[in-house]
């Protein structure tokens, strides 16, 4: 048996002078991370929770063992729902997160949960317990990372041990459902036959052997039986109870061995890019697409805007310097967490509103330099040349319109294809003079695009399409955005890859229900959206470049409602 505790995530942090009144920031389910305002969200009776707050203890605690308490260093969690009061039996506290069971006894239903620290109580915050909603327990939980799954002999799954269809392995998360009994010790494993939930491993159901309690307090274990079909290192699974969807997860299954692999057709910059004994690598990524803006009739304020169809080219990239942490290589591995082509991943995130007068700016984890690759970037094609100009004094991005816009606006990649030439002219001060020609195929064609006027997110959706490269990608993207850019709010987005050879994909239905449903908004709003492209990479090279990438795709982005 693993050590399953190990994976509440559990950060250090130092002790506050004086504590502040607690305050409660969000609530989640401690495998899922889903945030409230999406459909998904839910706090199971019996599940592990994670409260994320300020001031919610003095110092850090440490993991606790059994048997758990509902005081841990002057900190308990009280939940008041529909006339109810239980008290959460608690794994960690810390001064910014709190890690505890809901008791399953607490009722199903809205209510509010209270932090009491150092004497003080925090404002009461919004919670909504229901009966079952899984969090599966991965490395990167809101960002479909590898799931924590076993074999038989309880050896991890992995890139070298990699799942065969027919085998039955173990899934690990907490949310299958309330039980019996005392939840602050060691459970006698029970399954919870009496609350059905569904597992899909590659868009495929799995047969689940059994779902509830391991041995350790609200951690759930899910044993399942690998379905013919899927094969890949990072093979999607999602466990799905009642319309209530968890996280996404990757696991690895190969067909005849236990060495799985993606066999990713082009590409793609991580494969195509090695630096090997280098500190610091400069790199480019160049687009050349044809693009179709498909966006409903709406009325604001009562006036009546029609429906449009209008298609334009765009060119541009980016040129940058990435310097690694030390002397390395610089390659793609078994890390990666791109779904295995005919596969799904979902991230969940949470916008916050602006601060006024406050920059905001994104954590990124290694953050590039700039380069200087000359006034602009030229593309020369059978229909014509245009150029994308240099954005901004600092230099590395380009981009620009090449051709006219509108409903009848001449492609810049025809639908035959062609060759076509790129350039930079006489170059930049960090990027010296290349020029380079590519053998674009002809455009996908997304073929049934004007027939999807809404989503329904309860059935699965069938995208089909023509033409492309035969040995390409396509990739599929639909998002949804509650709130408003001046308020925040809550993000779910799927990206779901097939060969194009294949013609068609349909997006199963558990992930199209992680999305909230959402009309076409008339307030300013996120606009519901979802995109096709097909994708086509070639390598280039130039003066002061370690690699350089080139996408030549055509993509379609359609607005329609989530129902």
């Amino acid at each position: 048996m693993p050590r399953l505790l190990a994976y509440i995530p559990l950060v250090t942090f130092c002790a506050a002078e004086a504590l502040a009144q607690p305050a409660v920031n969000a609530i989640e389910n401690n495998y899922s991370y889903v945030p409230a305002g999406l459909p998904n969200y839910g706090i199971a009776q019996g599940s592990i929770f994670v409260i994320f707050g300020s001031n919610l203890a003095a110092a850090a605690s440490g993991l606790q063992g059994v048997p758990l308490k509902t005081t841990l260093d002057g900190v308990s969690v009280q939940f008041n729902v529909q006339g109810a009061t239980t008290q959460a039996l608690l794994y960690y506290v810390m001064p910014n997160q709190i890690a505890g069971i809901l008791p399953s006894a607490t009722p199903i239903g809205t209510g509010t949960v209270i932090v009491t620290s150092g004497g003080q109580n925090s404002a009461p915050a919004p919670i909504t317990v229901v009966q079952s909603a899984i969090g599966i327990a991965a490395s990167q939980p809101n960002f479909a990372g590898r799931a924590m799954a076993f074999d038989v002999n309880w050896k991890p799954l992995s890139q070298f041990n990699a799942a065969n269809p027919g085998d039955i392995i173990a899934l690990f998360g907490s949310g299958a459902g309330p039980v019996t009994g005392d939840e602050s010790v060691s459970q006698i494993p029970q399954n919870l036959s009496n609350i059905p939930i569904e597992v899909d491993i590659g868009g495929a159901p799995a047969t689940v052997n059994y779902h509830g309690r391991s041995v350790y307090p609200g951690v759930d274990q899910f044993n399942v039986v690998i379905p013919a079909g899927a094969v890949g290192c990072n093979v999607s699974v999602v466990a799905r109870s009642g319309d209530i969807v968890s996280n996404f997860a990757f696991i690895p299954i190969a067909a005849n061995s236990r060495n799985c692999s993606d066999q990713v057709p082009g590409v793609t910059l991580p494969a195509a890019l090695v630096v090997t004994g280098k500190s610091s690598y400069n790199v480019a990524n160049l687009i050349l697409a044809n693009s179709v803006v498909s966006n409903p009739a709406i009325t604001v304020s009562g006036h009546m805007f029609p429906a449009t169809v209008l298609q334009h080219a765009t060119g541009g990239g980016q040129f940058q310097n990435f310097t690694l942490p030390g002397t390395g290589t610089l390659e793609s591995g078994g890390a990666s967490t791109t779904p295995s082509i005919g596969e799904c991943m979902l991230i969940t995130l949470v916008i916050p509103p602006p601060i006024p007068g406050a920059a905001q700016a994104a954590t990124v984890p290694m953050q590039p330099t700039q380069l200087n690759a000359g006034p602009a970037i030229n593309f020369t094609g059978p229909n014509g040349k245009a150029s994308a100009p240099l954005q901004g004094s600092l230099g590395g991005t380009y981009s620009g319109n090449l051709g006219p816009s509108g409903s009848t606006a001449l492609p810049f990649i025809p639908s035959s294809g062609g060759l076509f030439t790129i350039d930079n002219g006489s170059g930049g001060t960090d990027v010296g003079p290349f020029t380079t020609q590519i053998n674009v195929p002809p455009p996908l064609v997304w073929t049934n695009m004007n027939s999807i006027t809404s989503i329904d997110r309860s059935q699965p959706l069938t995208i089909t399409w023509t033409g492309g490269d035969p040995n390409g990608i396509v990739s599929i993207i639909g998002n949804a955005h509650t709130g408003t850019p001046a308020q925040g709010g809550a993000i779910a987005q799927f990206n779901c890859t097939a060969p194009v050879a294949a013609q068609q994909f349909t997006i199963p239905a558990s992930v199209l229900l992680a999305l909230p449903p959402l009309p076409i908004p008339t307030n300013g709003g996120f606009a519901p959206s979802l995109q096709v492209s097909g994708q086509n990479n070639f390598l280039f090279s130039a003066p002061g470049l370690d690699g350089g990438v080139i996408d030549a795709s055509s993509v379609y982005n359609l607005t329609a409602p989530y129902q």
